[in-house]
């Protein structure tokens, strides 16, 4: 299985991706931690100001994007489709509407065999690092966990991560804090250097 999770963007170590993917690897991008802002406003910010596709292919990857609403209750529509790529990326944003379109759409369901037998890499940046590990408690403290957007079912929140990983630790949580200190009352932090492992309490 190979994960590549970054706090924001590539990271450092985007050589690393490219060996491991190979050449112009064909990449597709999970917008879908997105979905709780207008179509209009990121087609405006794609154009003024990030583009996703453009910053992957600049980097070495063959790029496209792809909305798990359209395979909400289509899982094999989904995994026939993805086989065919050799790395997934999921944009950052919303957590628990990231992890709720790979529920509906069934994603949560074959990913990690699709990852075992090594054809595939699974790659994201904040939201998209954050749903890999085994629960999202605590990323509710930036993340509304009932965020909701067009296509999904209402009221569905879900805890639970994808399971790839025991723990989503290191630069990703700390994006997660470093982000988020104005927005939790009283925090308190215990943060090791070393391993940068910590703790938000609200008080």
């Amino acid at each position: 299985m190979k994960l590549y999770l970054s706090s924001m963007f590539l990271g450092d170590h985007v050589m690393r991706l490219n060996a491991m993917a190979g050449p112009n690897a064909r990449m597709a991008i999970i917008t879908n931690a997105l979905d709780h802002i207008p179509a209009i406003d990121r087609i405006l910010y794609a154009q003024t100001q990030f583009d996703a596709v453009h910053y992957f292919n600049d980097n070495g990857f063959d790029a496209s994007l792809i909305d798990l609403r359209y395979y909400f209750g289509r899982p094999a529509a989904l995994r026939e489709l993805l086989v065919r790529y050799r790395v997934v990326w999921a944009l950052g944003g919303n957590a628990f509407l990231l992890r709720r379109a790979m529920n509906e759409s069934g994603f949560d369901s074959f990913i990690a065999e699709l990852l075992d037998n090594d054809g595939l890499i699974y790659s994201g940046w904040s939201a998209g690092a954050c749903v890999v590990g085994s629960s999202l408690r605590g990323i509710d403290l930036m993340d509304k966990p009932d965020a909701e957007a067009e296509g999904y079912t209402a009221g569905k929140i879900i805890w639970e991560g994808l399971r790839l990983a025991d723990m989503v630790f290191d630069r990703i949580n700390f994006h997660i804090v470093r982000v988020n200190t104005e927005r939790v009352p009283n925090p308190s932090f215990n943060i090791t250097e070393n391993d940068l492992q910590f703790h938000v309490r609200r008080t």
